[in-house]
């Protein structure tokens, strides 16, 4: 028999009180975050949903629709018809869209209090296992505030690694960090209670089984790391006696392996019918042999930096402190070093088994922010035991009125210079509401990305002429044909098709939004991954190009071969499947907008402002 180390724990009861409090607090946040939009900014609910959006979360709103009406294959054009499925990260919107399906717009804005609220839940829980009630709550709503403090606390250094890594931690974005680290957060949970318990029970394997699935649905990223993580926690408690006390208890791998196999279905069964353009414009593309071992290299070069081996020094010193001076609780340390050693593995175990390679990038945000927790999480250890630190009622109403009004004054300062494009999107909106109750307007014609979600979040409008990539399973050709078709409808040439996608030099890449909207990583450009290992380029561009890290997935150049395919495409295509537009949205900084000739006897203009012109099909009414 093998005696399995507990934890020494404090009092972890969780009662209806600590349930009550917790949704006190998660509805203040939620109120901070959309009471003052809804107080400051009188808008169209869509304009507000979108614009509130953090980071580019809103790409996902389109297809958090589309789950909710278990739609796969919307091309957002009657005339295109029989396509593939779009791929869905079922994982990590179907809560979304049960909230979409339950609420509409407005679902989108109450998920984010549930949102709150499991974080709030899953970090109490965490911390109360080794903390006072009092010090869990005020180290979680801490926790929860990190990437603000952060903020002020290296407000020159905002915007650059590592601090950027540590600023997303947690947040609202859809998709990631909300809710597909919640379901990592989780893990961690469910680890450390099976560290704190007998480990063999039913429940935690169904949990770690359903959570593996909405894991590799959601962000694969986190399920590589659960599995390492998941195998050195078992060794960690079995040591070599792992093989047969897992055979022992065999049937409660069976049970996670079954949980898995039923809660991952629908997210296989999407990505089999996937259209593999979309897969190869989500940066998804064969890892061959040699590109395997010039990742790997690029890996290990990196490991052996001094800046790096000081980081695992640091690391690895406070667990072994926290050992010798066997304080309380020592395993959680270990435990999150586990974490930390897991996130540091991923990407050597992804690359030696993957045949397929994505983002690699995410591999290294999440190194940095789980070294940034180990070292967290062993310091709090190391304080509690030294200074024994027990905070009261009083304080942790002090100290949570503290941070709500730091996020409060913090979002009240963020509409003192509201965007001036955000009234004029607003605007429009409402102008075009207007026209609709009037005329029936169905189909939109924009380049613009956020009038595209409005215009699938809007009932009203049924048609994109212009769709962004990931969007819709439209293939490559498709999306070309798209916009030819418009480039035509719009009366420009191809010299002005071309412009519109050559390559352009931003900052420390290269980066053509227009590039990015209709075809994102198909064209990703760096020293490794190329379209089609092309090295046509400007002599400029290439030697850029061929001396950028392999990890820069997010630059973008299109060879000079393609330009010519794509020219010669333009002139000889006939326009085919296009539907005309009942709105069209132009911005105005658009290369070609002085050259767009639309003929104002069918459509008339409703709105030339500073930013955008609008027109409307004219059925009489204008």
């Amino acid at each position: 028999m093998i005696k399995i180390p507990m934890l020494n724990k404090y009092n972890t009861y969780f009662s209806s009180n600590d349930i009550k409090i917790l949704s006190i607090i998660s509805f203040t946040f939620f109120l901070i975050r959309w009471g003052t939009s809804f107080y400051f900014l009188k808008e169209d609910i869509i304009t507000k949903i979108l614009f509130e959006s953090l980071s580019d979360g809103s790409f996902f709103y389109p297809l958090i629709k589309f789950l909710s009406n278990l739609d796969f294959n919307n091309s957002l054009n009657p005339l295109i018809v029989n396509l593939k499925t779009v791929p869905m990260p079922f994982g990590s919107i179907f809560i979304h869209s049960f909230f979409y399906k339950l609420l509409g717009v407005s679902g989108l804005i109450i998920v984010d209090f549930f949102g709150i609220f499991l974080f709030f839940l899953i970090f109490f829980k965490i911390f109360n296992l080794f903390n006072t009630k009092y010090n869990s709550f005020f180290l979680t709503g801490t926790l929860y505030c990190m990437p603000l403090i952060i903020e002020i606390l290296f407000i020159n250094y905002a915007y650059t690694a590592p601090i950027t890594q540590l600023k997303d931690f947690f947040s609202l974005r859809v998709h990631r960090p909300f809710p597909a680290s919640l379901y990592f957060f989780s893990m961690i949970y469910l680890i450390l209670s099976m560290n704190n318990n007998f480990i063999f029970k039913k429940r935690y394997f169904v949990g770690i089984g359903i959570l593996l699935a909405l894991s590799l649905s959601s962000f694969y990223y986190f399920f590589i790391a659960e599995v390492i993580l998941l195998t050195l926690f078992f060794f960690y408690k079995f040591n070599f006696s792992i093989l047969k006390i897992f055979l022992r208890n065999y049937k409660f791998v069976l049970i996670a392996i079954t949980f898995f196999l039923i809660t991952i279905s629908p997210f296989m069964i999407n990505i089999f019918y996937t259209e593999n353009d979309v897969l190869i414009s989500a940066a998804i593309s064969d890892l061959t042999y040699e590109k395997k071992i010039y990742l790997l290299k690029y890996y290990l070069s990196k490991i052996l930096e001094i800046k790096f081996i000081i980081l695992n020094i640091v690391i690895l010193s406070f667990v072994i402190l926290i050992r010798k001076y066997n304080i309380k609780n020592y395993q959680i340390s270990d435990i999150f070093y586990l974490i930390y050693v897991s996130m540091f593995l991923a990407p050597f175990i992804f690359l030696i088994f993957s045949p397929k390679v994505g983002l690699l990038y995410h591999f290294n945000n999440n190194i940095v922010m789980y070294a940034f927790f180990s070292i967290l999480i062993s310091f709090i250890l190391f304080i509690n035991a030294k200074l024994k630190i027990q905070l009261n009622l009083l304080s942790i109403l002090l100290i949570l009125t503290f941070l709500f009004l730091v996020k409060l004054f913090d979002k009240i300062s963020s509409y003192d210079e509201v965007d001036l494009k955000r009234y004029e999107f607003n605007k429009i909106v409402k102008i075009i509401n207007v026209n609709q109750k009037k005329d029936k307007l169905e189909t939109l014609l924009t380049f613009h990305t956020k009038f595209m979600k409005w215009g699938i979040l809007d009932d009203n409008v049924k048609y994109l002429n212009l769709t962004m990539v990931g969007m819709t399973p439209k293939n490559h050709d498709q999306q070309e044909k798209d916009l030819i078709n418009v480039f035509k409808f719009l009366n420009l040439d191809v010299d002005d098709f071309l412009k519109f996608l050559e390559n352009k030099k931003r900052n420390w890449r290269y980066l053509n939004e227009y590039v990015a909207t209709f075809f994102l990583h198909k064209y990703t450009a760096n020293s490794l991954f190329r379209y089609n290992d092309s090295i046509n380029f400007s002599e400029e561009s290439k030697n850029f190009i061929l001396n950028s890290s392999p990890l820069y997935s997010q630059q973008i150049a299109i060879p000079n071969e393609e330009f010519t395919r794509l020219s010669n495409k333009f002139i000889i295509y006939e326009n085919e499947n296009f539907l005309k537009p009942d709105i069209i949205v132009l911005r105005q900084d658009l290369s070609f907008i002085n050259k767009i000739k639309i003929n104002l006897i069918n459509y008339c203009v409703i709105h030339n402002g500073k930013f955008y012109k609008v027109f409307i099909k004219n059925n009489g009414s204008c």
